[in-house]
């Protein structure tokens, strides 16, 4: 939803910022529900302690730019106009 929302309300802008924009916030939402599930109720989901440059062992730079480029195809083909018009 957030990532059709982006979509319509940044028609003009440039795809890298739109990419840019759903990896930060795919990337927050997997740290929020990291510290939840893997650190709080000590459920294991995931461990990225191992990589680089990973805050916590909940996100890591490598998979946020993982979702950066995953977000190219999402908003180049996938997330159109009328799709945020089937939710609001």
């Amino acid at each position: 939803m957030f990532l059709a929302f982006v979509q319509r309300e940044m028609k003009k802008a440039p795809l890298l910022l739109k990419c840019l924009l759903g990896a930060v916030f795919i990337t927050a939402v997997e740290f929020i529900f990291g510290c939840i599930f893997n650190l709080t109720l000590q459920m294991n989901v995931w461990n990225y302690e191992n990589m680089p440059l990973n805050l916590l062992g909940q996100i890591c730079l490598p998979f946020s730019l993982l979702w950066l480029l995953l977000c190219v195809p999402v908003f180049k083909w996938i997330v159109k106009d009328d799709l945020y018009r089937r939710f609001v």
